[in-house]
């Protein structure tokens, strides 16, 4: 079976910086990179296969970041909606170099205040099942 991490993540990817633009997004950030932009997290994967279908299970980290205090939160709060619009229940649109996209649900989201009092991080953990083709 082939893993679908690595084109899951370069997906991931592609879909946000196109449906997120002008908000970039990052795999590693640059120095000094002005708030508020996306970065894509770890990628958990394990086998979800059966006797008919390689598959994999997949649980994403999403992150959002933005300064501002309250203005902060706010844009933290916006943006994971338009990356629940973009990816929740969103399979056709999540196109995966190898494999077919089964499912994607958003397990959970939420802000919090970073250790700068005027930085506030967003996180949304979504479950993404997947099959080799």
């Amino acid at each position: 079976m082939a893993d679908a991490g690595l084109p899951l993540q370069k997906a991931l990817y592609a879909l946000l910086t196109e449906m997120l633009a002008p908000i970039p997004v990052y795999d590693d950030v640059p120095p000094d990179t002005p708030t508020t932009y996306v970065t894509i997290g770890d990628v958990v994967s394990g086998d979800d296969g059966d006797k008919t279908a390689q598959g994999q299970e997949h649980v994403a980290a999403i992150f959002v970041w933005s300064k501002g205090g309250t203005r902060g939160r706010e844009a933290v709060k916006t943006v994971l909606a338009s990356i629940h619009d973009a990816l929740h229940e969103q399979e056709a649109a999540l196109e995966i170099e190898g494999h077919t996209t089964v499912m994607v649900i958003c397990e959970a989201s939420d802000s919090v205040r970073g250790a700068d009092p005027a930085l506030w991080q967003g996180i949304a953990r979504y479950r993404i099942l997947t099959e080799s083709v």
